[in-house]
């Protein structure tokens, strides 16, 4: 689909955008089907966190080029927020499906890529995947 599309979309979600309409002219997308699919291979070990050189931002960086690299997927996108426990911001993707009329934004889920990290509340997580706005996440700002 035309990058001047998602740009609407990404318009409508109400964050700010980190990189005027958008890194790339185009962009590809799965559906939910593959989006399930998928999950299982994006998470990343716990192990790579380290404070001073590998965090959230780095996590999120990390899928993002997984994605269009391996699967040639540009439109699971890093988010950066806050979560209810922490004053600090923290970086998480945004994962955009969609099918041959577009894309579905109320399909759209957040997803946790540190395979370590603890969830606030419980939820039934797929592969730590969960609705936009659920477990106390607020998108801010977005770079796709």
């Amino acid at each position: 689909m035309p990058g001047t599309y998602v740009d609407q979309v990404v318009a409508s979600l109400g964050y700010s955008i980190l990189y005027p309409n958008g890194v790339h002219k185009w962009y590809s997308y799965t559906n939910s089907d593959g989006r399930a699919v998928l999950l299982p291979h994006l998470l990343q070990k716990s192990d790579l966190y380290k404070p001073s050189i590998f965090t959230c931002i780095n996590y999120a960086f990390e899928v993002w080029n997984i994605c269009g690299r391996t699967y040639e997927l540009n439109t699971w996108v890093p988010v950066i927020g806050r979560i209810s426990d922490s004053n600090a911001r923290h970086a998480w993707i945004l994962i955009m499906v969609g099918d041959e009329t577009g894309l579905k934004k109320d399909e759209f889920l957040f997803f946790e890529p540190n395979d370590g990290w603890e969830m606030g509340k419980q939820l039934e997580l797929a592969y730590q995947a969960f609705p936009v706005g659920a477990e106390d996440y607020q998108g801010e700002m977005i770079f796709y």
